[in-house]
C-alpha cells in the first residue's frame, strides 16, 4: 500500500494544510471536497507520522470513503444511466398493444347475442377500408385473443387459407395463420390452431412481459368480454374503432366504466364507416 501511495504522492500538490494534522482529522475535514485518489499522499505522510493509527483510521476512516461515491462521479454515472436509458428507449420501444374493433354508432361491438350482421351494410363498398384492416395488422407480429372467440376466428381465417384461393380475404387471412396467436384461458390449456399458444397465466403480467420483448406491435380483435379486461386493467395503448352507421339499441359494449382517450385522428370512408384512433391517456 505505501509503495502504490508513495508512487502518487509527487502528483498531488497544495497539501499544506494536511500534512500537520491527524489522518482522522485530515479525512474529516476534505471529505466530499476531493476524491479519494487526491488524499492518498496525506494519508501516506500521516501513516508514516502516526503508525499506531494506522489500524484504527483505515477501519473507521479510509472504508466509508472508499464506499461513498463522490458526488461529483455520482452525478456523472447517474446523467451516463440516463442518456443510456433513453437511447435504448428511444431505439427499442416498448411494443404497443393495439385494438381494433368494429362498433355501433350507439357504443355496441355486437348484439345482445354477440350478432355482427349489422356490420354488413348496404351503400358504397370501400376497398379502403379492408386494406386499413391489413395495414394495422401488418404492423403486428402478435394477435390476443380471448377463450370465447377463439375457435371461430381459426376456424374461419384456416379456411380461408386453405380452400379460398381466389377470395379477396386471402391477404388478410395469410397474415392471420401465420401470425402468432395467444388465446388467454383460464381452463384450457390446449387450444389446436396454427401459431396458436394459450397462456393461463396473469393478464397484466403476461402483456407486460409481451410488450418488453422485441418485435411489432401486438394485436387484439376481441371478443368482447377479454378486451373489456385489457381496456379495465388499462393495458390498451392504442384505439382503432370503426364507427359504423348503423344503431342497434342494445349490445355488448367493451367499455364498462369511464375511460378518457386521446383523439389522434379520423379517417371517413366511402361506405359511412369512420375510423377514429384513439390514445390511452
Amino acid at each position: 500500500m505505501f509503495n502504490f501511495i508513495r508512487a502518487h504522492e509527487n502528483l498531488m500538490p497544495n497539501y499544506n494544510r494536511l500534512i500537520n494534522s491527524k489522518l482522522c482529522t485530515d479525512l474529516n475535514c476534505f471529505a466530499g471536497e476531493i476524491s479519494f485518489i487526491s488524499a492518498l499522499p496525506a494519508i501516506y505522510r500521516s501513516a508514516r507520522k502516526y503508525p499506531r493509527y494506522l489500524s484504527l483510521v483505515f477501519f473507521t476512516q479510509i472504508t466509508p470513503i472508499l464506499s461513498r461515491p463522490h458526488p461529483q462521479y455520482e452525478r456523472l454515472a447517474t446523467d451516463i444511466c440516463e442518456r443510456k436509458n433513453a437511447s435504448l428507449l428511444k431505439n427499442n420501444p416498448m411494443r404497443k398493444l393495439k385494438l381494433q374493433v368494429q362498433m355501433t354508432i350507439d357504443g355496441f361491438v355486437a348484439g345482445p347475442n354477440g350478432e355482427l350482421d349489422w356490420m354488413w351494410i348496404p351503400g358504397e363498398p370501400d376497398e379502403a377500408v379492408f386494406w386499413k384492416v391489413v395495414e394495422l395488422a401488418d404492423s403486428c407480429d402478435t394477435i390476443l385473443l380471448g377463450r370465447n372467440m377463439t375457435r371461430e376466428f381459426i376456424d374461419h381465417w384456416e379456411n380461408v387459407v386453405d380452400n379460398q384461393p381466389d377470395s379477396r380475404e386471402q391477404p388478410l387471412a395469410q397474415l392471420m395463420v401465420n401470425m402468432r396467436k395467444i388465446v388467454f384461458s383460464r381452463t384450457q390449456s390446449n387450444i389446436k390452431g396454427r401459431n396458436l399458444e394459450t397462456e393461463n397465466g396473469d393478464l397484466a403480467t403476461a402483456v407486460q412481459a409481451l410488450k418488453e420483448k422485441p418485435g411489432k406491435d401486438i394485436m387484439v380483435y376481441g371478443g368482447a368480454n377479454f378486451v373489456s379486461s385489457l381496456i379495465s386493467q388499462n393495458l390498451v395503448d392504442e384505439y382503432f374503432i370503426f364507427v359504423n352507421p348503423v344503431a342497434i339499441g342494445n349490445g355488448l359494449s367493451i367499455f364498462k366504466e369511464r375511460k378518457l382517450l386521446k383523439l389522434e385522428s379520423s379517417i371517413v370512408y366511402k361506405n359511412g364507416k369512420i375510423l377514429n384512433k384513439y390514445l390511452a391517456v
